[in-house]
């Protein structure tokens, strides 16, 4: 499977639009000040503006043996947290542990010369967290090309991601899927693929504040399984490859380039010697970690890093764990918005740590609402959940504090019944002591979450809990939604409240030559939908569209020619659907369109 390196495309684009991005945030706050603006998105993440000029991800590293990295920055800026502690976790920690001793680490993979280290590290949090009671091997191919996200010019496996990626595909329900369904590395997802677990939590744990500052990662390991954490292998140059000792199969980074690869913490030694490492640091100690580069690569696959390295779990990146996947029969639907989960953070009224925030569903069954599903983004937020017919109705159902950062599922301690065809709403308050900017949002970034939409009477936010603002009718966020699901129980058959998943496939294809469109539209719920396919500028001007109604809802993918008449350049190809229940595409499908 080993394949070129990715080449940077369209720089010169990416680099204007990534000035245009600086300035915005230079000028966007006074202006918002100056205009008596009522609500504010947090700043982007500024490692994430500059991932979007940096060589391709998948460039190899000469210590890698030709396998690849992967893992980018998140738009979410978390560096507010950094050294921020988890509480009520606290506890003896002993001075070695290893996850490895105990039987709760899944064998070691290889991801080749992919940038998909961050799909790896993911399920491998998944799979550890569920052992020793339950052995699994989840599909990160299958991770990899649905996650919903891009489109990526450089592609899917090449492109890279991170842990809010995959947050953001599990919490929807989009996998996990068994490896044995869906093969890596063939650039094909087989159709009608059901996930195997309902992931419901996924805790992030703030960086560390210095290099002894490793009490919230230990915990997670001890407590949970696993946890999948970012750190710094630059291999464009090959510069830390003196920071490898493979000798010892150790590593110790004092450098200031950003994450590049993702990685799995199985245990600890706190007396590993410096004198192991190829550069001496400061002290002793060492995290034991598990790669994705096969089990001929460092010892066994595994390798020690040192608690000195500058990257590691460090530098605003949050690290994170699975820490709850049940069986599927838990609920029997889920009413959401925004299946690219949390993009960005933003505030209502004024900065404040406590924001309320809402969604308004209209059920498609007759069912019991049972449960609440959000973000959190510092921890020891406290939590208010309220549901009712509407939000002038709703009354308070539960309350309490989360000890982690993360997505949480909240069950409610009395369901509360629905009928088919009635609008229902959840609504939640937060206070989360050490941000302004409290909601968790999903919105449209070019070139990250391109597919992320919004109507109206979707969803809400308030100052009070009381007066509520439909959030499209905001300046700046009309395409926005809150990140706020809601799970169902005990209904006759499954509320069908996802859309189709939609496809496409790359193609190049020479000006005035005749070329065949491969996409797929499919609903695992719904007899018929329709198809939409089109063909745009990177801009979103469509040039050639092809629309069909109410048709079989069929696995596999179908094709339809095009005489191609476009001037030389890139193109996008866009794929969307809806299905009878009158659900829009839950993940839009693209891919590029080469004309040469």
């Amino acid at each position: 499977m080993k394949k070129p390196i990715a080449k940077p495309s369209l720089l010169a684009a990416v680099t204007q639009a990534l000035v245009a991005a600086l300035l915005v945030l230079a000028i966007a706050a006074p202006l918002a000040a100056a205009a008596g603006a009522k609500a504010h998105k947090a700043p982007l993440n500024p490692a994430f503006l500059r991932s979007l000029v940096e060589p391709p991800i998948s460039v190899l590293s000469s210590a890698a043996g030709g396998h690849g990295l992967g893992d980018i920055p998140t738009p979410q800026d978390f560096s507010y947290a950094r050294g921020m502690q988890v509480p009520g976790v606290r506890g003896t920690l002993p001075a070695t542990y290893d996850l490895r001793t105990l039987g709760r680490v899944t064998s070691v993979k290889d991801q080749d010369s992919y940038g998909t280290c961050w799909a790896f590290a993911s399920l491998a949090s998944l799979e550890s967290c569920l052992l020793p009671g339950e052995t699994q091997d989840f599909s990160e191919d299958n991770m990899v090309l649905n996650s919903g996200f891009g489109p990526f010019s450089d592609g899917l496996y090449d492109h890279g991601g991170g842990w809010s990626m995959a947050t953001a595909y599990l919490v929807r329900w989009g996998g996990p899927v068994n490896e044995s369904e869906d093969a890596y590395g063939d650039n094909y997802t087989p159709p009608g693929l059901t996930p195997r677990k309902h992931v419901q939590e996924v805790s992030w744990i703030p960086s560390r504040g210095s290099a002894l500052d490793n009490d919230n990662l230990k915990n997670a390991v001890m407590q949970y399984g696993g946890v999948n954490v970012s750190m710094s292998w630059p291999g464009s140059t090959g510069s830390s490859d003196s920071s490898y000792n493979a000798a010892t199969a150790s590593y110790y980074y004092e450098g200031s380039e950003w994450e590049g690869h993702a990685v799995l913490i199985v245990g600890w030694d706190d007396n590993y010697a410096a004198a192991n490492f190829a550069t001496t640091p400061p002290g002793p100690g060492a995290f034991i970690v598990k790669n994705s580069w096969g089990t001929s690569w460092g010892s066994s696959g595994y390798f020690y890093v040192s608690y000195y390295d500058s990257k590691f779990g460090r530098d605003g990146a949050v690290s994170s764990v699975l820490n709850n996947a049940e069986s599927t029969s838990n609920y029997t639907g889920i009413y959401q918005y925004d299946p690219l989960g949390d993009v960005n953070d933003m505030w209502y009224g004024a900065p404040s740590p406590t924001g309320w925030f809402a969604n308004v569903f209209t059920a498609n069954a007759t069912a019991s609402l049972g449960a609440v599903g959000f973000y959190t983004v510092t921890p020891g937020t406290s939590y208010e959940v309220y549901s009712g017919a509407s939000l002038a109705t709703k009354t308070l159902r539960a309350s309490g504090t989360l000890a982690y950062m993360g997505y949480h599922t909240v069950t409610l301690p009395s369901a509360m019944a629905l009928t088919g065809g009635q609008r229902f709403a959840v609504a939640v308050k937060v206070t989360s002591l050490g941000t302004t900017h409290p909601i968790a949002e999903e919105y449209p970034i070019v070139g990250y979450s391109d597919a992320a939409t919004a109507q109206a009477g979707q969803s809400y936010v308030s100052m009070d809990g009381s007066s509520w603002k439909d959030l499209t009718t905001l300046s700046g966020f009309a395409e926005d939604n809150v990140c706020l699901k809601a799970y169902t129980t005990g209904s006759s058959s499954p509320a069908d409240t996802i859309g189709p998943v939609c496809a496409a496939k790359n193609v190049t294809v020479k000006r005035g030559k005749t070329c065949k469109i491969s996409f797929q539209v499919h609903d695992a719920l719904s007899a018929q939908v329709t198809t939409h396919v089109a063909i745009t500028t990177n801009s979103g001007v469509v040039k050639k569209s092809w629309s069909w109604g109410y048709g079989e809802s069929l696995p596999g993918w179908w094709e339809v020619k095009y005489t191609c008449r476009l001037a030389r350049g890139t193109y996008r190809i866009v794929v969307t659907g809806e299905d009878l229940a009158g659900n829009s595409a839950s993940v839009v499908g693209h891919a590029t369109l080469k004309v040469k």
